[in-house]
């Protein structure tokens, strides 16, 4: 199990690097991520599986910041998007 939570870290990091889109990267970054959390959680030991509670806490918290810049940016830079603009 250590080793699918390996190659998941490796290849859906890879993937998440050829990603133009600003929410899908960060999507992919997300499992990538829980690829650590299950990495500490197959390891068997107190550190790994409180690194992976940390860890998934963390991320909950940053990904949700990021998903919200995205956003904010997104109905920012373009105008016609914003449902400020399109209700009027």
């Amino acid at each position: 199990m250590i080793t699918l939570s390996l190659i998941a870290i490796i290849y859906i990091g890879l993937v998440a690097l050829v990603q133009t889109d600003m929410k899908k990267l960060i999507a992919y970054s997300s499992i990538s991520h829980m690829g650590f959390v299950t990495l500490g959680f197959f390891i068997f030991n107190a550190y790994g599986m409180e690194g992976g509670l940390v860890q998934m806490i963390s991320h909950g918290f940053v990904s949700a910041a990021l998903f919200l810049c995205v956003a904010c940016c997104t109905t920012a830079c373009i105008p016609e998007t914003s449902p400020i603009t399109a209700a009027s």
